[in-house]
């Protein structure tokens, strides 16, 4: 009969996954909502193409590039692994033609900044966290350098 059931639990849905934290994502990914998959690479090779060198050689996707993109809102932070890159990159005219070919691909305004991640070596409270956790334990934890 129907009334039994009503008995069962509901299928689970998209309000019971676990929220989603955005600080975990490394770059623009499928996973960024605000982003389509393929806006960081169309970012690269739109900005290439107006850039001269030695700037345009940072938009680059090999997988050891020391430049990568995230996206938080309408912020486009251009994470850069070594601090010479950013200072490359923070230039207001390079700055300009990211954030113009950034809002053109997203079809919206959207502000650029430049992080440098050499400079923050805490950036990632979790590795912090877990530093620490080694530190407090050396006993039965080894930090390699």
């Amino acid at each position: 009969s129907v009334e039994e059931d009503d008995d069962r639990p509901p299928h689970p849905g998209d309000e019971d996954a676990p929220p989603c934290d955005d600080e975990d994502i490394p770059s623009v990914s499928a996973s960024a909502p605000e982003a389509p998959a393929a806006f960081w690479t169309d970012l690269l090779g739109a900005v290439r193409k107006e850039l001269k060198p030695p700037a345009s050689g940072f938009f680059v996707s090999a997988p050891g590039s020391p430049l990568k993109g995230a996206m938080k809102g309408n912020v486009l932070e251009l994470r850069c692994a070594v601090t010479f890159v950013a200072e490359m990159l923070n230039q207001p005219e390079i700055m300009e033609i990211v954030a113009r070919k950034a809002s053109a691909l997203m079809g919206k305004p959207i502000q650029v900044t430049v992080v440098d991640m050499a400079a923050k070596p805490a950036a990632n409270p979790h590795m912090e966290q877990l530093l620490n956790f080694g530190r407090a334990h050396s006993d039965i934890v080894k930090i390699k350098d």
